[in-house]
């Protein structure tokens, strides 16, 4: 629905600002003068329209307006901008040129009316919205055996050169939630759906007492990572009952078939013996959750050829592969994967963590 809504908004304030565009065209005025008439224009009636129907329980005040407007200022100088690229260097007609730059700025200005409009929720009492099966917990304190932050980057900067330039913000605090959710001491655990194989490595080379084999449908592993890694066929893993005394499935399930996903999860307790199995996921409540979480996965796995195609779970659907499999378990609360305008874009509880066993 609020999708649908956003579209509609977005579609009727595209066509005003191109029909002032053109008509300032016409009318002999520069595309730089006419777009900041638009701008004026399409602001004050896209905040109404937002406030007021696309995004319920916003309250509109000075604040709200002056966010919507410091977002939507950004698209007074893309505009210029891409105008400038498509009328003058590549001479395109300013009629054809001002509706390619608005479709390039769609996806700007959806996700930043969601972060100046976002709606004011009272704080759930109940840290987990998912029914059921999982227990909601407090956070552990961090172990003392885990590395610093510090010391984290610099290990993951070792295997990803990106790392050295860009604060690994959410890959530290997937270690950091692992850490708490692992069992303790020696344990040999098993990382299916392992990709690169740097949480592998980090697990089996900062983690006290841990001895990790990786498995995955395909080999992208990092030429630097030097745990053990096999291939499946995404269904039977090639591996002895309780071969391993636990499990993990990091950010991997969304991306499983629906009506494999219960047989994979069968498939891990075999072999750990009932578990317990480590999962850090996703959790969609609606169709905006969808559209981050997807714009989220081409962020984080294109540049390094993971899969971008996913399915993602919302409560309900947690709560019946768990009952599906026999199994339930504990859920962390919500933990700060970002931070700033980023995690007001995309915010953190779109994060789940957790740790399950097969009921007895």
């Amino acid at each position: 629905m609020v999708a649908a809504r956003y579209l509609t908004v977005g579609v009727t304030c595209a066509l005003l600002h191109n029909a002032i565009v053109i008509s300032g065209d016409r009318a002999g005025l520069h595309y730089a003068v006419s777009s900041l008439i638009s701008f004026a224009v399409v602001v004050t009636v896209g905040y109404r329209l937002h406030s007021r129907w696309t995004f319920p329980g916003v309250v509109r005040s000075g604040i709200s307006f002056g966010r919507y407007a410091l977002m939507a200022s950004s698209n007074y100088p893309l505009t210029v901008a891409g105008l400038f690229a498509f009328v003058d260097l590549l001479k395109v007609p300013v009629p054809v040129a001002s509706p390619i730059v608005t479709v390039l700025l769609v996806a700007v200005n959806f996700f930043g009316s969601r972060w100046a409009l976002r709606a004011r929720r009272p704080r759930p009492t109940n840290m987990s919205p998912v029914p059921g099966r999982l227990q909601a917990i407090a956070k552990p304190p961090r172990p003392d055996w885990l590395p610093s932050d510090a010391e984290m980057t610099e290990r993951l900067a070792s295997h990803q050169s990106l790392y050295r330039y860009r604060k690994p913000r959410y890959q530290i605090q997937l270690l950091k939630d692992l850490a708490t959710l692992l069992p303790s001491g020696s344990c040999r655990v098993l990382d299916i759906g392992a990709g690169s194989g740097l949480v592998a490595e980090m697990i089996a080379s900062m983690f006290s007492g841990k001895s990790v084999v990786a498995v995955d449908v395909v080999s992208r592993v990092l030429p630097t990572v030097r745990v053990p890694f096999h291939t499946f066929d995404g269904r039977t893993l090639p591996f002895e009952n309780r071969s391993f005394d636990c499990a993990l499935l990091s950010n991997v399930l969304h991306h499983v078939a629906v009506d494999e996903r219960g047989p994979l999860l069968r498939e891990t307790l075999r072999v750990t013996g009932g578990g317990p199995i480590v999962i850090k996921d996703h959790l969609a409540e609606s169709g905006v959750d969808h559209l981050e979480l997807a714009v989220l996965d081409f962020i984080g796995n294109a540049p390094f050829g993971g899969m971008v195609t996913a399915q993602y779970l919302s409560g309900r659907d947690w709560d019946e592969l768990l009952a599906a499999v026999g199994c339930t378990g504990e859920r962390l609360p919500e933990s700060p994967y970002r931070g700033g305008a980023f995690a007001a874009i995309f915010p953190n509880r779109l994060e789940i963590c957790m740790r399950i066993t097969a009921s007895p």
